[in-house]
C-alpha cells in the first residue's frame, strides 16, 4: 500500500481524535466558568466522536450534577442523567475515584442513601481522600422532607405544565392598576427574567423610561432588550416587589410561553420540581 493511501486512510481518524479532545477541552472550560449547559453539549459533541471516553463522561455527569443539585433547586431528572454518565465513566473504567466520588454525591441528592455507603465502601481501596471526603457528605445527610399534595399547604406549591424538559410556570405581574396572568419558562441559564412586548403593553409598562441593554444567549450570540421596572411579579407564595424584568421581541416559530422565569428572580430561593406530578414545591 502506498503512503499516500495510507495517508488517506489514517487522516480521518486523527481529524476525529482532534476533535473529540477540542470539545472535552471546551466541555472542561464551559463547566470552569460556570456555564454547565453548555457544558454538556460540549461534552455530548465529543461522546458522539467516541463514546468510550471516561473522562469525558465523568466531566458530563458533573455538568449534570451542578445543573441538578445547586442552591436554586433540585432536578431528579438531570440527576439521573448525572448517574447514567457517572456509572458509563465506571463501566469504561471501574478504578475512577473521581467518577465513584461524584456517583455517591449524585446517589445522596437522589436520597438514595445506601447506593452512596456502597460508593465510599468501593472509594476507600481507590482514594482515601476522596472517600473520607464522600463519608462526611454521608454522615451529614438528612432525608428530604416529605412534599405535600397541593392544598394541604396553600400556596406552598405551584401546578405547572411540563413539555418535555421544559417548565412552563404560571406568574402574575403587576404594575399601576393592572395585574396579568402569563406564563414564563423556567430558565436558570437566563440571569434576567423577559417578557415579550405585547405582555408590557397589557401592563401599561412606560417604555420610554427603560434602558437598552444587551444580554448574550446561549451559542455566544447577543441580543438587544429594553430593562423596565414592574410593581411586583409573583410565582406561587414567593412576591418581589420593583422588579426589574427585559422586554424582548420574540423570534422564530409560535411558543407557548410569554418570556422567561431567570435567576433574577429564582436566586436565592430553594425549590424541588416533581415532574411526575408537575408541580414546584417550594422550600422554606
Amino acid at each position: 500500500m502506498s503512503l499516500m493511501a495510507i495517508l488517506i486512510i489514517a487522516s480521518p481518524l486523527y481529524a476525529g481524535e482532534g476533535k473529540e479532545t477540542e470539545l472535552l477541552d471546551q466541555g472542561r472550560r464551559y463547566f470552569s466558568n460556570g456555564d454547565y449547559k453548555n457544558a454538556v453539549k460540549a461534552l455530548e459533541k465529543s461522546l458522539a466522536v467516541n463514546p468510550e471516553n471516561g473522562e469525558a463522561y465523568t466531566w458530563l455527569g458533573k455538568s449534570y450534577l451542578e445543573l441538578g443539585d445547586n442552591e436554586v433547586m433540585t432536578d431528579p431528572q438531570m440527576l439521573g442523567k448525572a448517574a447514567h454518565a457517572f456509572h458509563n465513566a465506571l463501566r469504561i473504567n471501574p478504578n475512577s475515584a473521581e467518577a465513584r466520588f461524584h456517583l455517591g454525591i449524585t446517589d445522596l441528592a437522589l436520597h438514595n442513601k445506601d447506593e452512596a455507603v456502597n460508593e465510599y465502601e468501593i472509594l476507600r481501596d481507590l482514594d482515601k481522600e476522596l472517600a473520607s471526603a464522600l463519608l462526611k457528605r454521608i454522615r451529614d445527610y438528612e432525608p428530604p422532607k416529605t412534599y405535600e399534595p397541593a392544598g394541604e399547604r396553600a400556596g406552598s406549591v405551584t401546578n405547572v405544565t411540563i413539555i418535555g424538559n421544559s417548565v412552563l410556570v404560571p406568574v402574575r405581574l403587576g404594575n399601576r392598576d393592572k395585574t396579568i396572568q402569563v406564563t414564563l419558562l423556567l430558565d436558570t441559564g437566563a440571569s434576567e427574567s423577559t417578557i415579550v412586548p405585547e405582555v408590557a403593553a397589557q401592563l401599561d409598562m412606560d417604555t420610554t423610561k427603560a434602558v437598552p441593554v444587551t444580554g448574550q444567549v446561549v451559542g455566544g450570540g447577543l441580543l438587544s432588550a429594553m430593562r423596565a421596572r414592574i410593581d411586583f411579579i409573583t410565582v406561587g407564595p414567593i412576591i418581589k416587589r420593583d422588579f426589574y424584568i427585559d422586554i424582548i421581541e420574540h423570534k422564530g416559530p409560535p411558543v407557548k410561553f410569554d418570556g422567561l422565569l431567570g435567576m433574577n428572580f429564582l436566586r436565592g430561593l430553594r425549590y424541588h420540581i416533581d415532574f411526575e406530578n408537575k408541580l414546584i414545591n417550594w422550600g422554606p
